[in-house]
């Protein structure tokens, strides 16, 4: 009896002394928790954020003012000192050639022989009725020195103009044998070789005249196209830009040339004929139209839209589109009619 209830009474005080220290170590908890750092989860910061760069309205480089210029509306060509007569020449029958007495840049005279054809048999003929034509000479001289029967005499001036008929029949074949110059000139090409079989007709040589000149001036583009007939043309050197002479339009070229014009110069008291040299060259200068004082822009600050033309105007730092009317170019710049005051500054881009 003794000895169970000391057991129970041992038992309870170990529970009781359990149960202390567990609030004991419950309540250390709770101060340490009051005392220490708090752990909270906060979520992680982000990158800082790049600044997105703004782009400026225009580039400063890039701006244009308005200003007033007296433009010149021209369209700027090659002149070229060219001959007048330009001339193939030929054969007028089949054969050999059997010679050719010039070469190209030679000078010749008018009436020279340039080639010819073999004509051995031909000039056989020749010889032949030149002797005929000189007995019919003797026979009618004799017959008037004799004081013969007047028909004796009629009939030996005709015998002398028959043989006189064969040998001009003869000679007019022997030109059809020969290539002759029909101008004073300069041979500019041979197209034949001597020994070669060559058809009538076919060029042989070609010559230039060296005595009349003309101007032959050249126009390309669409400022060309406005060239025409009575055009008043500048020739200016290339490397001055120096005024030599002025000219007229007179014509075009030919289809062989169809950028080419021809110029007459203009001569008068004050201005003498210009020496002009076989070969040379100038700047040819069309003057189109003029506009004196206007205002410009340069015409890569243009803008189209269909037919219409605008410029991007700069106004409190910042860009409008206004239409403009334009008038002649020149060189890279435009004339504007309307829509912009002087001084005022446009973007090309």
């Amino acid at each position: 009896m003794t000895d169970r209830g000391t057991l129970i009474s041992r038992t309870s005080r170990s529970s009781m002394h359990s149960g202390w220290q567990l609030r004991r170590f419950l309540l250390l908890l709770l101060v340490l928790s009051a005392c220490g750092p708090q752990l909270v989860a906060t979520p992680a910061e982000g990158p800082t954020p790049t600044a997105v760069p703004t782009r400026p309205p225009y580039d400063p480089s890039a701006v244009r003012t308005v200003e007033r210029h007296d433009l010149v509306n021209a369209a700027s060509g090659r002149a070229t000192i060219v001959p007048k007569l330009t001339n193939d020449l030929f054969f007028r029958r089949d054969g050999r050639i059997a010679r050719i007495d010039v070469a190209v840049g030679d000078e010749v005279k008018q009436g020279q022989i340039l080639a010819r054809l073999e004509q051995t048999d031909l000039e056989y003929q020749i010889g032949l009725a030149q002797i005929d034509v000189q007995l019919a000479e003797l026979r009618a001289r004799n017959a008037r020195d004799k004081k013969s029967p007047q028909l004796d005499i009629d009939i030996a001036d005709k015998e002398t103009d028959r043989t006189r008929l064969a040998l001009q029949r003869l000679q007019t074949e022997q030109k059809d044998l020969l290539v002759t110059a029909p101008y004073n000139g300069r041979v500019r090409k041979i197209s034949a070789n001597p020994g070669s079989e060559i058809t009538a007709y076919k060029p042989v040589a070609t010559i230039i005249g060296s005595e009349q000149l003309i101007v032959l001036a050249e126009f390309s583009g669409a400022q060309g196209a406005h060239i025409s007939e009575g055009q008043e043309i500048e020739f200016r050197e290339f490397a001055t830009d120096k005024l030599i002479f002025k000219g007229k339009v007179t014509g075009k070229a030919g289809d062989a040339n169809p950028d080419g014009w021809i110029v007459e110069p203009v001569t008068n008291a004050s201005t003498p004929q210009p020496k002009l040299n076989l070969g040379d060259t100038f700047k040819a200068v069309a003057v189109l139209g003029r506009a004196t004082n206007v205002l410009t822009l340069p015409s890569a600050t243009i803008k189209t839209i269909g037919d219409r033309h605008y410029v991007l105007l700069i106004e409190n730092g910042n860009l409008r589109r206004v239409f403009v009317e334009t008038g002649i170019e020149t060189e890279g710049i435009v004339e504007i009619k309307s829509g912009l005051q002087a001084g005022q500054q446009v973007s090309e881009h």
